[in-house]
């Protein structure tokens, strides 16, 4: 598992419960034999989104995208534009 801050949560408060689910992003890694047989190899989990208990969906904090802040710039008008531009 590469999301430290989920891990780091996860052993301080005990969240590895029989039944929890976790939404990720995640890769598997395969291999492919000489007879062109694919087996998976691993799994590496690199982010978690949400942690599913019973009826009960919690988002993780950490992996909300940032808010874009609007400029003020943009809102503003420009009073003189046409005049002097």
């Amino acid at each position: 598992m590469k999301d430290n801050d989920f891990k780091n949560e996860s052993s301080i408060r005990a969240l590895s419960q029989n039944g929890t689910r976790i939404e990720c992003t995640m890769e598997s890694y395969r291999k492919m034999s000489e007879f062109g047989e694919v087996t998976v190899t691993g799994y590496t989990v690199h982010l978690v989104t949400r942690k599913l208990d019973d009826a009960v969906s919690v988002e993780i904090a950490h992996a909300k995208p940032p808010k874009k802040k609007k400029e003020p710039e943009l809102k503003q008008l420009d009073l003189f534009g046409s005049l002097f531009g």
